[in-house]
């Protein structure tokens, strides 16, 4: 059992790192107005967004393996309240996060000045940047569902 509870937590935090990391540098590239660097990280948003994804559905099958073979019950309240946390996470990233970023990079793309434009400047500054801050928090909700194991 220890295996795939090994398995599952290196996946997960492999996974996140690499959709939350790429995000950090998106961002703070969009809010100096770095343009160049926004379309140049914009250039591996597939390749990262696609490992990061492939790698946390991994990761959510060691995790189900994990308490399959384990003292797990599958419906445990801790269980559910990690899986709608994670579900609360997909829906985000998939959604309104994911439409900004990929603005913001098409942006960027169409941006050949060397500075900022002002749709750029706009995307840069638009409300929903601040939804990778609501993602971290679910992250962090999410590891402490499961460590902490709240609703047993």
């Amino acid at each position: 059992m220890l295996i795939w509870k090994f398995l599952h937590i290196a996946s997960m935090f492999t996974a996140v790192t690499l959709l939350f990391a790429y995000d950090i540098v998106i961002h703070r590239s969009s809010a100096r107005g770095d343009v160049a660097t926004v379309r140049a990280v914009g250039k591996l948003k597939p390749l990262v967004e696609n490992s990061g994804i492939a790698i946390f559905f991994v990761g959510v099958a060691f995790g189900i393996v994990a308490a399959l073979v384990g003292p797990f019950d599958l419906t445990q309240g801790w269980l559910i309240a990690a899986y709608v946390l994670v579900a609360i996470l997909l829906v985000l990233g998939a959604g309104p996060e994911s439409a900004w970023l990929r603005q913001l990079i098409e942006a960027a793309d169409r941006d050949t000045s060397g500075s900022a434009s002002a749709e750029f400047t706009a995307l840069a500054r638009d409300p929903r940047r601040h939804l990778s801050w609501v993602s971290a928090f679910l992250y962090a909700a999410v590891i402490y569902v499961m460590v902490v194991k709240p609703f047993s």
